[in-house]
């Protein structure tokens, strides 16, 4: 399961960064910086149907295709340290979102990092479930240790 995951990981990180700054019809407008807490989420539950595409979009889309990046721990021992991948995604998508707002290919959102974040913390909790019921050998990968040094017939 490792080894897909680093295949699958880079590949889908690549197609969601090209879809954030590129796809859905983005083209450079106005930047737009959005710093009111929990302004975003609200509009869309107090304005949109609950299963209309902008709420399933804005809202459940931003959770979803951020869940993947919990399971960072299974590539990088480090980070299946939850308060290091916090720090770290939170640094990230930040990143990510001030970059949209100087290249005006979209907004800058705090709403985006909360819900991109819990998206994360869902994917995070999961891989803790996935690899306490030892789903596909989790447990296994996990422990695996690499020999450290290579392998010499005078031994």
């Amino acid at each position: 399961m490792k080894r897909y995951y680093a295949v699958l990981l880079p590949i889908y990180t690549f197609f969601l960064l090209y879809m954030m700054f590129y796809g859905c019809g983005r083209h450079p407008e106005l930047g737009i910086l959005q710093l009111n807490p929990l302004q975003s989420i609200t509009y869309f539950l107090r304005y949109n149907e609950f299963f209309s595409q902008k709420f399933m979009v804005n809202i459940v889309g931003n959770i979803l295709v951020f869940i993947p990046f919990g399971w960072l721990g299974l590539l990088i021992k480090r980070l299946n340290n939850l308060p290091l991948l916090f720090f770290l995604f939170i640094c990230g998508i930040s990143l990510i979102e001030l970059t949209q707002y100087y290249t005006a290919r979209g907004t800058a959102d705090i709403d985006d990092v909360f819900l991109n974040t819990f998206g994360m913390l869902v994917g995070y909790y999961a891989f803790k479930l996935a690899t306490l019921l030892n789903v596909a050998n989790i447990r296994l990968e996990l422990s695996y240790e690499q020999i450290k040094s290579p392998y010499s017939y005078n031994q």
